[in-house]
C-alpha cells in the first residue's frame, strides 16, 4: 500500500471488480481514455495493473516490498496472453516518491508535514490514537517516506509527468503526501483516483494549497454492485485492527495547473 519504511508488511488488496467497475465509469464518461497510461502508487502483487490493461490501458505498478513484487511479477506473465502485445503491464519494485520530494521533507519545506501529524494524533473511538492500537511504534517509524534505488521510473522507463491516471489506496496518514506528489510532479490534466479511510475534504485547507479540485464519482454505486467484496475488504480491515466503514470513499482529483 505505500512506499515507506515501516515496521509493517502486510498487505490488504483493493478488492479487483470494484476498482474494475470504477474505471469502467471513468472510461465510459470520457475522463480515461483507451490506450491511457496508469500507473498503481503501491501496487502490491499488481492486481489493479492487470485489470487497467484488461480495460485498454497501459498498466504500471510501483511497490516496495520486494515479495509482492516477485508475485506479481509471475501473475502478469501467466495473464499476458490476456492482453494486446501492444500493451504494456509491468511493475517495478521501489519508492514512487522521486528523490527531490524527500529533499523537500528532509528540509522541512513540504507541504505534507504541516497536516500529517494531525492525522496520526486523532483519537480512535478506544482512546488511544488511530494508529497507536496497531502500530506499536514511533510516527516517523510509521510513516517515512524513503528513497529507492533501483529508482523504479527508470526501471519502467516512464516518469509521474507520462501518467494520465494515478491509483492511490492509502492509509490516511499516507494521504497529504500524495496529494502532494500529484501536485507537483502529474502533468495538467492528469487524474488522481484516491481510496483512503480519511476523505479528502477534511483536508479542504490542504487541497487549496495544492491547487487541486476533488469530486466523489459515484461509491454508492460501487459498493451496491460489489456488496460481496465490499464485505470481505472491511473483514480484512477488522482483522488488521481497523474499523473500515469509511474506507471505500472513491475519490477523483483533478490536477488544476
Amino acid at each position: 500500500m505505500n512506499s515507506t519504511k515501516s515496521s509493517y508488511t502486510g498487505f490488504i488488496p483493493y478488492p479487483a471488480s470494484v476498482f474494475r467497475s470504477l474505471l469502467t465509469y471513468l472510461i465510459r464518461s470520457g475522463e480515461v481514455l483507451p490506450g491511457s497510461t496508469f500507473l498503481d502508487l503501491g501496487a502490491g502483487e499488481g492486481g489493479l495493473v492487470m485489470e487497467a490493461v484488461d480495460l485498454g490501458l497501459h498498466g504500471f505498478g510501483i511497490e516496495i516490498h520486494p515479495r509482492l513484487v516477485r508475485e506479481g511479477k509471475i501473475r502478469t506473465e501467466n495473464e499476458r496472453i490476456r492482453f494486446s502485445r501492444n500493451t504494456r503491464c509491468e511493475l517495478a519494485e521501489g519508492s514512487y516518491y522521486p528523490p527531490e520530494y524527500i529533499e523537500l521533507r528532509d528540509q522541512g519545506r513540504a507541504v505534507a508535514l504541516d497536516y500529517e501529524d494531525g492525522i496520526f494524533w486523532r483519537q480512535h473511538p478506544d482512546g488511544t490514537t488511530l494508529f497507536q492500537h496497531f502500530y506499536p511504534t514511533e510516527r516517523r517509524e510509521l510513516f517515512h517516506p524513503v528513497v529507492s534505488e533501483p529508482n523504479p521510473f527508470r526501471v519502467l522507463g516512464i516518469g509521474l509527468q507520462d501518467i494520465d491516471l494515478f491509483f492511490s489506496y492509502t492509509w490516511g496518514i499516507q494521504l497529504p503526501s500524495i496529494l502532494e506528489l500529484f501536485s507537483l510532479y502529474a502533468r495538467g490534466g492528469s487524474v488522481l483516483l484516491n481510496v483512503t479511510s480519511t476523505f479528502p475534504e477534511r483536508h479542504e485547507e490542504l487541497v487549496k494549497r495544492l491547487n487541486l479540485t476533488i469530486e466523489d464519482i459515484g461509491s454508492a454505486q460501487a459498493r451496491e454492485d460489489h456488496t460481496g467484496d465490499c464485505q470481505k475488504y472491511r473483514k480484512d480491515m477488522r482483522e488488521a485492527g481497523f474499523e473500515p466503514t469509511k474506507a471505500l470513499s472513491y475519490r477523483i482529483s483533478y490536477h488544476m495547473r
